[in-house]
């Protein structure tokens, strides 16, 4: 089956990695969501800018002609505000990459809210919306962090999520409740979820 990716975060320290490694690794095409810029930057040279960095020339080639960026912001409840744009995935994506998040530890909790847990509530929207309209199980992948532990003492299995823990900051709580969301949508609305945490 061919596969073909929606990346969120493609100019991010995670996303500009695993863009390429999806091309490396098969993937017919990617998609790069990207969030245009207030000066009118569309993402494009910032994401070809980071690829380009990341390889020697043949690689390079190779994944630009594989990847596409679409304009799209996670924070708005519309993600893909184009319909071209919207139109044009409907019906291929087969896996859905959610790597776009705020990695700030300074942050307030409202700000990095926005980012982590509203874009991920949208992300998982738009993959259930794609999910309806495609004969295609689309597979969401969401990124996570070992740091949903908080201030749990001692190991910390996979399988272990809600243990009363505490958190040291804004960032901790914000991928906890990120967590929260995307196992939501995992068991009550069948959004088919991996959840993993570097």
């Amino acid at each position: 089956m061919k596969r073909v990716a929606l990346v969120t975060g493609g100019t991010g320290l995670l996303g500009s990695w695993l863009i390429p490694a999806l091309v490396r690794h098969g993937y017919e095409k990617v998609y790069a969501l990207v969030r245009k810029k207030s000066d009118g930057d569309n993402g494009i040279r910032r994401l070809y800018a980071t690829i380009d960095s990341n390889g020697d020339e043949r690689s390079v080639q190779l994944i630009r002609r594989n990847i596409e960026v679409i304009e799209g912001d996670i924070c708005a409840s519309k993600v893909v505000e184009s319909r071209r744009a919207l139109s044009a995935i409907r019906g291929k994506i087969t896996d859905i990459f959610h790597a776009a998040a705020l990695a700030d530890f300074n942050a307030s909790l409202p700000a990095i809210r926005l980012v982590n847990v509203i874009g991920t509530k949208n992300i998982s929207e738009l993959a259930l919306y794609l999910h309806a309209k495609s004969d295609v199980d689309i597979r969401f992948h969401h990124i996570s962090t070992a740091f949903v532990a908080g201030t749990q003492q001692g190991y910390f299995e996979e399988s272990q999520f809600n243990c009363g823990q505490n958190f040291f900051n804004s960032y901790e709580r914000s991928k906890f409740e990120e967590e929260e969301i995307v196992r939501e949508y995992s068991m009550k609305k069948g959004l088919n979820v991996t959840i993993y945490r570097p």
